[in-house]
């Protein structure tokens, strides 16, 4: 009995430890005919809301600010209507760019006047 005891004293006991199988993350939505994240290709966005994120990227430039922000409400307005379709951060992106460049050439157009 006590060599029974010594054994099990001097033997260690590994825990035995049972691996669980690791989730599969599930892959982005794309479009099916080319394997295109939805994030980056305008899929199953309205047009207001494509055309507002290209407009508001380019009103850096100053001229199409104030059709980007006109543009963009319109699509925020045609999402509300649509609830299907998506495209709010495009919408939201060109309304945005679309206040703050028309801002400028408010500003732009008052500090001229004002100068002279």
């Amino acid at each position: 009995m006590e060599d029974n005891k010594l054994n099990n004293i001097l033997t260690p006991t590994i825990p035995v430890q049972t691996i669980q199988p690791q989730p599969v993350p599930t892959p982005l939505k794309t479009n099916q005919s080319n394997d295109i994240p939805s994030w980056l290709a305008p899929v199953n966005r309205t047009k207001m809301a494509i055309a507002a994120g290209y407009l508001g990227m380019f009103a850096i430039l100053i001229f199409p600010a104030p059709i980007s922000m006109l543009v963009g409400i319109l699509a925020l307005v045609g999402l509300k209507k649509h609830q299907e379709k998506i495209g709010k951060g495009r919408a939201w992106f060109g309304t945005i760019m679309g206040i703050l460049g028309t801002g400028v050439i408010i500003w732009a157009i008052i500090a001229n006047i004002t100068h002279k």
